[in-house]
Parts: structure tokens; C-alpha cells; sequence
């Protein structure tokens, strides 16, 4: 038929047609068709179709084992040729799993096992990287194999197996003698690196148990295989590294470590296997900003009992801290609003403690002048803002004995206890201070007795006076139902009830006797007055029968 048409017009036609006929049988698996029109020498064995495909690389992608057989018995096929796609046979076949088809391509002796496609990807890699276990054994017998060889980015089919979490492929290759375990490429990811990045905990101990393998290999952002999976939180990744003595627990990658990664993504567990390391050292460069900064990252991951543990057994034992000094103490004098504020945060640490001089942080922020450490300090409902130091000296005393006046208007809206104990010390200066700030001059101590009642009971008459001019309740009761007055006349000071009398205090509750001990040298025939000027001050007298009050004002009254 074809000498027939050779010298015929029609000639062309017909190949045309039987080319046609082959494609067809090609995409459709038909062998015999294949096989009988592959007879012909006229077939242009590399011809691609519409979609720049080859007769051999359709028949791969589809998987028609057969049919990939009728095209490899011809002589002419170029088995490594590429089609219009970039797509190379042997890699198609490798990345798909056509393991006979592999087999059959393999058996070719002018295949060529290290070729890229246009992804420059060789099979191995592609084999590798889509875990066909099968192919890559194939292709690890195939003499001339480089399974060293990367795609375009230097990854190797190690890496890419690794990365996928294909153990038998892994160990396919790292049961090769000439395979480099800690090759990268331009990222730097090596196989340990990509295996711990991904959690393939097998695959990481299969590379463990290799003496060449490097722990700490650093990709191009600076991260190495355990800052990766303290990141992504693979726990017995984290667990299988730590197990190894010289694994780099600081690696510092663009200011974070693998402890810092792991609280910053909230991984737990992680966490508390990094911190519980020994040589995990929390202040990086020596300094304790470093533990806070993972202190408050723990905090923002709602992880309180590590952020405890942060504060206890790390930031607590920096060699920044003086002895017997507490962070929340520390932090406080040195007006560190965000340390203070993360320790507060916790929530176990009791902030009113004393610290080895015996003092509060309070105290310590108060006499530093630490408006905002203050502050903060009084949002804390746990804050005992009357706690004393050992020498019993208050937060608000000890800011009004140093003029830190912004303090002392914050310390004045909740203290209640300093204005008693500074008049009992007769300290003036300190007291004006405190009222020139509007403290409660009425407050009262835990038996009801106010300033004055204690001005009269330490006998200390300036501050009397001084709380009187600025409108003490002169007639203030205690719990028993006793006045300034009352007491100034228990305790026989004369001056105190008369200073008292001279603003208005009332004598409710006081009896001929007890006037009568305040003025001994009056006899008893002499007789009680008690009178009030317009003014409103109060006199007392003791007169005899016929004594007449010389120069008595005409607007004063008599009281009894």
C-alpha cells in the first residue's frame, strides 16, 4: 500500500492519517494499534500534539505501561528527550509512581538518571519527594546516580524526603555511602532542619543515629532544627533533640531562641521542656530584659504557671538583682512599668512582701518618685497600700518625707493609716504635705479615733492646732463614744481642752468631776460655768458664790 502511494499525492495524506491513528491509540492504551502503526518508518516518533506533548511522555503521564513498551522498542526514541512542556519521561514516571514504567525506562542504556525537567527537579528527587519508595530503589541501583544532585534551589531528594515525611525513602538514601546528610541548598535547610521544621519524628531519629549529622546547621534565617520545632510545637521532635548534649539551646534568630518561638506561638508543653534544660539561659546578652521579654510573651499565651516559673527559678536567681531583693522590688525602684506590670500579671507573687532591707515594692516606687510604678502597683486589688516597711515607715510617709509629691497625691486617695502614725511621731512637716494633697484629715484608725484623738494622746499640741486650722472634726467620737475632749481631760492636759473648747468642741459626756481634775486649784466651793462666745469658742471657769465675770463679753451665753 505504501509504494502504492509513494509517488501518489495522496501519499502525505495517508501518513498524516496514520499519525493521527497513533496518537489515538496512544491516549487511549490501545497496544496492538500502537505496536502495528509504530511499524512504520514514516512515523515521526517525536512529533507533539496540540498540547506539546511527545507520543512517549503522553503515554507516561497516563500511566499505559504498554504502550510506553511499543514506543521503547523503537529504535529511534530519545528516551531523555524533553516535550514541549519541559517534561522529561523518566521523571514523569518517577514523580507519578509508574513504577514499571520506571523499570522499563531505566532498562534503556542511553536513560539518563540525573536529568532535570524544566521544574530541575532529576527523578530522584521527584521519586524522593512524593515518597515512591519503590522508584527510588530503582533508581539508587542505577549506576551514575547522584543522590547528592539538588533541584534549582540546592534542595537534595534527602531533604525533600525529609521534608515529606517519607521514612522509607529516607532511609533508601541514607543507606548510601556517598549520601551528604547535611547538604543544603541556597535556604540552607538541611534534612534534619526540614524533618524537625515538619514533626517527622522518625525521620529526625534516623538522623540522629548518624555520627556525621550537624545538630545546629542555621538555615538562611538564621533558625536551626530545634528553634523549628519549638516553633511549629513538636513535642517529641523538641523531646529527641534536647536528648543530645550539644544542642544549641540559645541560638539567638533575629532576637528570638526556641523558648522565646515556643511561648510566642503558645506551645505549652514545648515550653516547659526548654525551660526545665539546664543551660537554657533566659537573659540573653547578660541581661534581664531578656526573662521578662519571655515572661510576658508566656502571659499573653495565657501560660501562668510557666510565667511563674520564669519569675521563680530564673529572673528571681539574675545576677542583676541585689541580694534579697525580689523582681517586683527591683522592678519597681527602677521604675520598670512593664516588668512590674507582667509580674502582677502572674498573680502568685505576694507584691506587699518585704524584701531583705525591709522593704515593700510599694515603698520602693514611692520614695523613687515612680508615678507610673505607683499606679500600677494601686490597680492591683492585692496591694496593702498601709503595709508598712520593718521600720514601720508607709509608702505615703516615706513619699512625703522625700517631697514626691505627684506620689503623694496618688497615695493619699487610699492610705489611711499614715496621718495617725506621722502625728504620733510629731512629724509637722510631713503631716501638711499630706494635707496640703486633701487626705482625709477625718480618717480613723481601727478603734475610730481620728488624728486628733492621737495628736492629744502622744500630747502633740502644733499638729493639734494644725489639724484644727484645717477643719478637723473637733468633736470626732471613737468606738467607745470618746472625743478629743474627753480624752485631753482624762489625761489632765489642760491645754488641750482649752485649745479644743477654743473650737467649739463640745463637753457632751464630760462630768463636774472630770473638770474638776483638770483644775485642781480651784476648791470645791467653787462652782462651775461653762460659757460660749459669738465666736463660738468655749470657756471654762470655776467661780466662787460671789465672783462676777469681769469683762464677760455681752453676745457670750452660759452653757452650764
Amino acid at each position: 500500500m505504501e509504494d502504492e502511494l509513494s509517488n501518489s499525492e495522496d501519499y502525505y495524506n495517508y501518513v498524516e492519517r496514520q499519525q493521527m491513528l497513533l496518537w489515538e491509540a496512544v491516549e487511549a492504551g490501545q497496544e496492538d494499534t500502537a505496536r502495528s502503526l509504530l511499524r512504520h518508518d514514516f512515523i515521526r516518533i517525536h512529533e507533539r500534539d496540540h498540547k506539546d506533548r511527545t507520543f512517549l511522555s503522553l503515554a507516561v503521564g497516563l500511566g499505559h505501561t504498554n504502550i510506553v513498551e511499543c514506543l521503547l522498542d523503537r529504535h529511534d526514541i530519545d528516551v531523555n528527550l524533553q516535550d514541549g512542556n519541559d517534561n522529561l519521561p523518566l521523571n514523569e514516571a518517577a514523580g507519578h509512581g509508574h513504577e514499571t514504567i520506571s523499570r522499563l525506562l531505566l532498562g534503556k542504556d542511553d536513560i539518563d538518571v540525573n536529568l532535570k525537567d524544566g521544574d530541575n527537579r532529576t527523578p530522584l528527587i521527584k521519586a524522593a519527594s512524593n515518597g515512591h519508595g519503590a522508584i527510588v530503589s530503582q533508581l539508587l541501583e542505577k549506576n551514575g546516580i547522584d543522590v547528592n544532585l539538588g533541584n534549582d534551589e540546592g534542595d537534595t531528594p534527602l531533604v525533600e524526603a525529609a521534608w515529606n515525611g517519607h521514612e522509607t525513602v529516607v532511609s533508601l538514601l541514607l543507606g548510601k555511602t556517598d549520601i551528604q546528610p547535611n547538604a543544603r541548598g541556597e535556604s540552607g535547610i538541611t534534612p534534619l532542619y526540614a524533618a524537625a521544621a515538619k514533626g517527622h519524628t522518625i525521620i529526625v531519629g534516623l538522623l540522629l543515629e548518624r555520627d556525621d549529622i550537624e545538630l545546629n546547621p542555621k538555615t538562611s534565617s538564621d533558625e536551626t532544627p530545634l528553634f523549628a520545632a519549638a516553633n511549629n510545637g513538636h513535642e517529641s521532635v523538641t523531646k529527641l533533640l534536647l536528648s543530645r548534649d550539644d544542642i544549641d539551646l540559645n541560638v539567638n534568630c533575629h532576637g528570638d531562641t526556641p523558648l522565646s518561638a515556643a511561648l510566642d506561638r503558645g506551645h505549652k508543653v514545648v515550653s516547659e521542656l526548654l525551660l526545665n534544660q539546664e543551660g537554657n539561659e533566659l537573659n540573653h546578652n547578660g541581661s534581664i530584659d531578656r526573662g521578662y521579654f519571655l515572661l510576658s510573651k508566656a502571659l499573653d499565651r495565657g501560660l501562668q504557671d510557666i510565667a511563674s516559673k520564669i519569675l521563680i527559678t530564673k529572673i528571681s536567681r539574675n545576677v542583676e538583682i541585689p541580694i534579697g531583693r525580689s523582681p517586683l522590688s527591683w522592678a519597681a525602684e527602677r521604675n520598670k512599668t512593664d516588668q512590674v506590670g507582667s509580674i502582677l500579671r502572674i498573680g502568685t507573687p505576694d507584691p506587699n512582701l518585704h524584701d531583705a532591707q525591709g522593704r515593700t515594692p510599694l515603698s520602693r516606687a514611692a520614695e523613687c518618685d515612680s508615678i507610673s510604678v505607683v499606679s500600677l502597683l494601686l490597680e492591683c486589688n492585692r496591694i496593702d497600700v498601709n503595709k508598712g516597711d520593718l521600720d514601720s515607715r508607709t509608702p505615703l510617709s516615706i513619699a512625703a518625707d522625700t517631697q514626691n509629691n505627684a506620689v503623694v497625691s496618688i497615695l493619699v486617695t487610699r492610705d489611711t493609716v499614715t496621718l495617725h502614725s506621722l502625728v504620733r511621731e510629731g512629724n509637722l512637716s510631713s503631716v501638711e504635705i499630706l494635707l496640703d494633697n486633701r487626705y482625709d484629715i477625718n480618717t480613723k484608725d481601727g478603734v475610730g479615733q481620728s488624728s486628733l484623738h492621737v495628736a492629744v494622746n502622744n500630747n502633740r499640741s502644733d499638729i493639734a492646732v494644725k489639724l484644727l486650722s484645717r477643719g478637723a472634726n473637733v468633736n470626732a467620737e471613737d468606738h467607745s463614744s470618746t472625743t478629743p475632749l474627753c480624752l485631753a481631760v482624762q489625761q489632765k492636759r489642760r491645754d488641750f481642752a482649752e485649745l479644743l473648747l477654743d473650737y467649739s468642741a463640745s463637753t457632751k459626756g464630760i462630768t463636774f468631776h472630770g473638770w474638776r481634775s483638770l483644775y485642781e486649784e480651784f476648791s470645791p466651793q467653787h462652782t462651775l460655768r461653762i460659757t460660749e462666745r459669738a465666736s463660738g469658742s468655749r470657756r471654762v471657769d470655776f467661780l466662787s458664790r460671789n465672783d462676777v465675770l469681769a469683762n464677760e463679753p455681752e453676745t457670750s451665753r452660759q452653757l452650764l
